[in-house]
């Protein structure tokens, strides 16, 4: 691809040439294969971005299930609560090697 002042070039020779019929189609064909392929470049970078933005969505989707399953309160049927009122002293807690029970 040309850059700006390759592409301002091109066209003040085709001003500075209008009367040469071949030096004008010459540089409107380098003008013109250079549109095609920004074009081609343009599309190309546009697919790709739609890709990533649903690539993007799509995680955060997932993040966010994932967050939610993570966070989510324990269900009173899951709880393991201890029966009765007994208090339970910190020794009972671990056993001989240190390990919580």
């Amino acid at each position: 691809m040309m850059t700006l002042e390759e592409h301002a070039a091109l066209i003040s020779n085709v001003l500075n040439n209008l009367a040469e019929q071949g030096t004008v189609s010459e540089l409107l064909t380098q003008i013109s294969e250079d549109y095609a392929e920004t074009t081609a470049a343009l599309n190309a970078a546009q697919a790709e971005n739609e890709t990533l933005k649903a690539e993007v969505e799509n995680l955060k989707e997932n993040n966010m299930k994932l967050f939610l399953k993570v966070t989510q309160p324990i269900k009173d049927s899951e709880a393991e609560e201890p029966e009765g009122n007994e208090e339970v002293s910190f020794d009972e807690l671990f056993d001989e090697n240190g390990e919580l029970k």
